[in-house]
């Protein structure tokens, strides 16, 4: 979604002085709320003046944690969630290549999730955010990126151009921020042991990440 986004005319993304070689990010998370938490909003605001004629994206997973401070800080910011199927997500973190995700084991991704669901639940509750799961933007990607893009209010012309120029590629440099790519890869993946344990353990995380994708899927047939 961020690479999509990224490709846009009239969007800037913030990734706090990244270097960018040849369209490829070090990174595409900014972290800012992480590393510099007293001086985020300063920063953002003045990165957004800079870029006044663009709309500013910022994307870093962990900032989910901090997103009650982020829409204290920016209130009339739009936010986009997207949900994984909490195996998949397991899966990633369990055989990824990153650095942060090198002593993740089976225990660690189902607290790490766990934690992440509490706070996704409560800011869905809200509903002031554009919601959706990762498996319908890759399963139906010109269609609800259409929809993003009417959510954010930009122009939705070159939507075929956009995805075609991000199919099968990474804008990130970053080594194992792309594997597969597959929805349902930890299908093969995860063993039968590692499956029975993530179903149990996340029955209610995976209960609701299916009435969110259904709740979509009705929303989008209308």
């Amino acid at each position: 979604m961020w690479s999509l986004l990224e490709s846009h005319h009239d969007i800037k993304p913030f990734v706090d002085n990244a270097e960018l070689n040849e369209g490829v990010y070090s990174t595409s998370e900014s972290g800012i709320y992480i590393k510099k938490p007293n001086e985020a909003k300063r920063i953002l605001k003045a990165f957004c003046r800079a870029n006044k004629n663009f709309l500013v994206i910022e994307k870093t997973p962990s900032h989910t944690l901090r997103q009650k401070i982020i829409l204290k800080d920016f209130p009339n910011s739009k936010s986009i969630i997207i949900l994984r199927h909490p195996l998949a997500i397991a899966n990633s973190m369990i055989h990824s290549e990153m650095q942060a995700f090198k002593n993740h084991d089976v225990n660690i991704a189902i607290a790490e999730i766990r934690k992440y669901f509490i706070e996704l639940k409560y800011l869905i509750e809200k509903d002031c955010f554009f919601t959706l799961t990762y498996e319908q933007l890759s399963s139906n990607t010109n269609i609800i990126l259409e929809r993003i893009f009417k959510y954010l209010m930009i122009d939705h012309a070159e939507i075929h151009k956009i995805i075609t120029e991000n199919l099968g590629k990474s804008k990130v440099g970053v080594k194992g921020a792309y594997r597969k790519g597959k929805i349902k890869s930890y299908e093969e993946d995860l063993s039968d042991n590692q499956k029975a344990i993530l179903t149990t353990s996340l029955a209610e995380e995976i209960k609701f990440y299916e009435q969110i994708y259904l709740e979509f899927e009705n929303t989008c047939s209308k």
